[in-house]
């Protein structure tokens, strides 16, 4: 009898033991021409993300273990070279990945791309994943609607057909885990792409309108920010509106959690654009926001971009020419500039190049105004042969070390593309200055002439 309790005991430890272990997934392999840089994993249905150690040895060799104990799907992303992969994971999940960096070029641009080699559990899902991307259905949607005034039904409609596509590759695979779980973020990041039909069709459509005040804003926070979005630039008036949207989400929504969420993010977004009462809209959200501590992180940021200095001097920051020349931004003073951050990788940067062709060519003869780009390009070689072939007329410069750079942390450069514009005296006139194909370009920097 003690040795059958002692069986059952072993069998209930061992039970308990593998029941826990079975919730991770388990991958091992080798990854070429890794430095040991950061690591990072974002979740694609939640977009959060965080940096995670990954192991590996002198021989390239790495074993990881990842929490599965539910279904995701991540983009991991190593930043030395810049390059990621697209990784499901699932409760027991096993495989070898054998991970690599080559370089490949589209559109005339040069980047490093990560390989993946995998054999194991769900190698059909993972194979896909590399390849089908709901963001190939949106951006196709988007680049095809680009230019023409469509209707809101056009848009529906196309970008429906177009993710309905890319869903389809999906139906052979074999996890009914992984396909459940890929229609239901379709279906959501569709709902989220069809907010995005103002920007690009100018078209008032009263069935977008229905469609947006139908939309279920009160469950999911970025469908709740882009309504807050919607509503602050079609139903308030521009000259008030950083002020009100404040005071009328409490009226947009029935959820007082995605009140909250949506104001913190909307602040940021207006303290993003540097508006002339900026201590009067941070005042607004203060009072909205009264009954509740702010959260740090807004504080943070507004005393962040506070620090940045409309009107003072512009923070001095250095950069590096095709030649490998430093050049200070103060070496340019005494002219109206316009500075382009951007980087070869960003497909909305390379989209903004022929309007700022257009900004040059506008003002190539007026001595008083300069246009420079300045690339946040881990990759020099990338950013070399892009110019190279481009052979832009107005000066390309590059910085070092991008992430620590005096240019992204002064200027809070979170995102590009970006544009700085400085006046005469050296002084910022903007740190998030309209881009090149915006309709007030012209507008806003006849006014810099001017002043």
């Amino acid at each position: 009898m003690k040795h059958s309790l002692s069986f059952f005991f072993f069998i209930l430890i061992a039970s308990l033991f593998f029941s826990c272990t079975s919730k991770q997934a388990h991958f091992t392999g080798t990854i070429e021409n890794y430095s040991g840089a950061k690591v990072s994993m974002m979740d694609v249905v939640t977009m959060d993300g965080e940096f995670v150690d990954l192991e590996v040895a002198s021989d390239g060799s790495y074993t990881w273990d990842i929490d599965a104990s539910e279904p995701h799907i991540y983009f991991v992303v190593f930043s030395q070279p810049e390059s990621g992969f697209k990784l499901y994971v699932e409760k027991g999940m096993k495989g070898t990945m054998k991970l690599s960096f080559a370089p490949e070029t589209a559109m005339n641009v040069t980047r490093m791309v990560c390989k993946v080699d995998y054999e194991g559990d769900n190698k059909d899902v993972m194979d896909l994943l590399q390849t089908a991307s709901y963001y190939d259905a949106q951006n196709n949607t988007i680049m095809a609607a680009m230019g023409h005034e469509w209707s809101f039904e056009q848009y529906r409609n196309t970008l429906h057909h177009s993710v309905d596509s890319v869903l389809h590759l999906y139906d052979a695979v074999g996890s009914t885990t992984f396909r459940n779980m890929v229609k239901n973020l379709y279906e959501l990041r569709e709902q989220e792409s069809l907010f995005w039909f103002t920007s690009v069709s100018n078209v008032k459509d009263a069935d977008f309108d229905a469609f947006a005040n139908e939309a279920d804003r009160n469950n999911n926070e970025n469908i709740a920010l882009l309504y807050a979005m919607y509503y602050y630039e079609n139903q308030l008036s521009p000259e008030v509106r950083d002020v009100e949207i404040f005071s009328q989400l409490p009226t947009l929504y029935e959820n007082p959690l995605m009140v909250e969420k949506t104001s913190d993010m909307m602040i940021k977004t207006i303290l993003q654009q540097m508006p002339e009462n900026i201590e009067d809209v941070y005042a607004a959200y203060l009072r909205a926001n009264s009954s509740r501590e702010i959260p740090s992180d807004v504080d943070e940021y507004y005393k962040s971009v506070m620090a940045i200095g409309i009107g003072r001097p512009a923070k001095d920051f250095d950069m590096y020419d095709a030649s490998g020349k430093r050049v200070m931004l103060s070496d340019l003073k005494g002219k109206v500039i316009y500075i382009d951050v951007w980087a070869t990788w960003c497909r909305p940067c390379l989209n903004e190049i022929p309007h700022l062709e257009n900004v040059y060519q506008h003002y190539r003869n007026n001595k008083d105004i300069m246009i420079v780009s300045v690339s946040i390009d881990d990759n020099r070689a990338s950013w070399l042969e892009k110019i190279t072939i481009d052979r832009a007329p107005w000066p390309q410069y590059i910085i070092n070390d991008p992430q620590n750079s005096a240019l992204v942390q002064n200027y809070q450069i979170n995102s590009i593309p970006r544009f700085l514009l400085i006046d005469k005296d050296g002084k910022l006139l903007s740190f998030n200055a309209p881009r090149p194909s915006d309709e007030q370009i012209f507008a806003v920097l006849d006014q810099a002439l001017q002043q």
